[in-house]
């Protein structure tokens, strides 16, 4: 292979794995209730897509102005071999041409009149021996050996009563293809149900009395903040992604970047999903949170 060709190569299967990768991920951020990466993963996605569209369609028209080229050498051989024959014929050319016609006035020719009349009255006879056994035929059909050559000689249905013509493979492969469609709807529609549910925003039942306790792993980036600080900043960034009444008691900061941040009230699946998904996602510049457990 050429070094052009590993180019293009390389450059699909590198374009292919980022949309496969980046498309994964979307669907797992938006499971993770990670909104801010499922936004970034869907850029690298449609950056993808459309870098694997554009390397499709380059090499179609690749492709087309290969076959184009090859059609025109085609041509152009085909004419030199053309010009070739026609040289070689005139070269061979006779030295006098329908020597019939150049006899003297007084000697006319009758045998090409006499051929063209007798020409003309056999095709005459000929049509109308046609069309009289095709008005006869219909009466003498032999119906059953019709029926038999009707798969392998179609008949018109009209000139054969009972005979059918045969069905085509197009329905097949229609019937096929339809098939395929189904199959994809069905696939497609169980995707979208299942992202809804993973994704759907859905109230809890109303929590007794209680408490829920996160245990967050925070990692800061050229920043001193206090583990209380940090932990303060992100409760105010996803405070929104709880009900109204669930409030903060405390931050009880730890070792190793541990810190627990305590709630006065227990907090359902959903609220639970949701909360996880927005201290991990980077709402906060330069501070990455991983939450380590839920204990309500």
């Amino acid at each position: 292979m050429t070094p052009v060709l590993v180019l293009r190569l390389l450059a699909r299967v590198l374009a292919g794995a980022v949309l496969v990768v980046s498309g994964l991920y979307v669907v797992v951020y938006l499971w993770r209730w990670e909104w801010e990466r499922a936004a970034i993963a869907g850029v690298f996605f449609l950056s993808a897509l459309v870098v694997v569209s554009t390397l499709v369609v380059l090499g179609e028209l690749r492709g087309l102005s290969q076959r184009v080229d090859r059609a025109e050498q085609q041509r152009r051989e085909a004419e030199v071999r053309a010009a070739r024959a026609l040289r070689l014929a005139n070269d061979r050319r006779a030295v006098r041409h329908f020597e019939w016609l150049q006899r003297p006035p007084d000697r006319l020719g009758v045998f090409v009149p006499v051929l063209l009349g007798a020409g003309a009255l056999l095709s005459g006879l000929a049509y109308l021996i046609e069309r009289l056994a095709g008005a006869v035929a219909v009466a003498s059909v032999d119906r059953p050996t019709a029926r038999m050559l009707a798969p392998d000689l179609p008949l018109d249905p009209l000139a054969v009563p009972g005979a059918t013509t045969p069905r085509a493979d197009g329905g097949r492969s229609a019937a096929a293809g339809l098939a395929t469609l189904a199959a994809v709807g069905v696939i497609v529609a169980g995707a979208v149900l299942v992202m809804m549910t993973l994704t759907q925003d859905r109230a809890d039942p109303v929590a007794g009395a209680g408490s829920t306790t996160v245990d967050l792993q925070v990692a800061q980036r050229r920043s001193t903040r206090s583990m209380e600080e940090v932990a303060t900043a992100l409760w105010i960034a996803c405070r929104s992604r709880l009900p109204r009444n669930v409030s903060l008691v405390g931050v009880d900061p730890g070792a190793a970047g541990r810190v627990a941040v305590r709630l006065d009230r227990p907090t359902g699946q959903f609220a639970r999903r949701r909360l996880v998904g927005c201290l991990e996602d980077a709402t906060i510049d330069r501070v990455q949170a991983t939450v380590v457990a839920v204990r309500p």
